[in-house]
């Protein structure tokens, strides 16, 4: 086995092993905080680790700003709209063509995930608010 080869393996092993680890500890403490959706700080923590320590903070401040833009927008919308898949689709639309604008697309899914949570649960209560914030912040 080459070199290069070895190093590309460490490297992919290194980080298979931070996401592992990172997404269960995400979840771990969502869970004793009682978060509801606790396993989506544990898929939020995956969609957020990056290569380098910069480019992760990068992408959670880059999360924590479209997390309050898409609460905007599931509020309004799924008031107004009362066919939920209608609804939902109107909210990816409008959170892509944002995130597209700002040039922060990998905020998409994450944001999709949390807008599905505020669609199901039809709860927008400031401790429903806080608990997403929570498992973006966690994750």
């Amino acid at each position: 086995m080459s070199e290069r080869t070895k190093w590309k393996l460490k490297k992919n092993l290194f980080l298979a092993l931070k996401i592992g680890v990172g997404g269960s500890l995400a979840y771990y403490i969502a869970e004793l905080l009682h978060l509801e959706f606790a396993p989506s700080a544990g898929i939020i923590a995956l969609l957020t680790l990056q290569t380098t320590k910069w480019d992760t903070l990068k992408l959670s401040i880059r999360r924590l700003v479209t997390y309050f833009i898409s609460f905007g927008l599931c509020w309004i919308l799924f008031h107004i709209v009362h066919i939920p898949w209608l609804g939902y689709g109107l909210y990816l639309l409008l959170l892509v063509v944002i995130c597209e604008f700002l040039g922060w697309r990998s905020t998409v899914s994450v944001n999709a995930v949390i807008g599905a949570h505020f669609l199901s649960a039809q709860n927008f209560t400031f401790d429903f608010m806080l608990n997403e914030l929570m498992l973006v912040v966690i994750g």
